[in-house]
């Protein structure tokens, strides 16, 4: 019931890729921040929502040295290899109890590392995102430009240019 706009948002963020993580802190395929996915997981299901912390520097220097046979770390994301995949479970989660409710997922305890969740949730927000914008007035295709870039900035960074761009024009 959205745009199809919307579902090249993976490609970009990730190549399709649950293993992607950002310096920046999001990860997985729609590559959500802690905060973001906190919000929107919970319009998908609440039990979800709690998103733990992990060590960023340690996951993407890990993933840079596993992609060396791939051309490069966007080379292994275009592939995303199960091999990778499972070689990333070993090393970072061997420890972890399995979640037996949610067995894709490359962290045990992060649903932004399901692929099938982190759609369902990050296709909620943009929802929300594009019923926002149509809300205040935007046209349809505004709405989705203005969506697609509060999914990649952040909302309230959005409508702070918003309200820059209104006071000087």
């Amino acid at each position: 019931g959205v745009h199809e706009a919307y579902s090249f948002i993976p490609f970009v963020e990730s190549l399709w890729c649950e293993l992607a993580v950002s310096f920046t802190g999001p990860r997985g395929m729609m590559q959500f921040t802690r905060a973001t996915a906190e919000e929107a997981f919970r319009k998908v299901d609440v039990t979800q929502s709690k998103i733990p912390n992990y060590d960023w520097t340690g996951h993407n220097s890990w993933l840079i040295g596993a992609s060396r046979p791939y051309n490069g770390y966007y080379g292994m994301l275009a592939k995303c290899p199960e091999k990778v995949k499972l070689d990333y479970k070993r090393k970072f989660y061997a420890k972890a109890p399995p979640n037996p409710d949610y067995g894709r997922r490359l962290d045990p305890s992060d649903p932004r590392t399901d692929w099938e969740w982190s759609t369902k949730a990050a296709f909620s927000w943009l929802e929300t995102l594009d019923r926002f914008y149509k809300d205040k007035g935007f046209t349809d295709l505004n709405a989705v430009m203005l969506a697609m870039t509060a999914y990649n900035q952040g909302r309230g960074e959005v409508q702070t240019w918003i309200k820059e761009a209104m006071s000087l024009y």
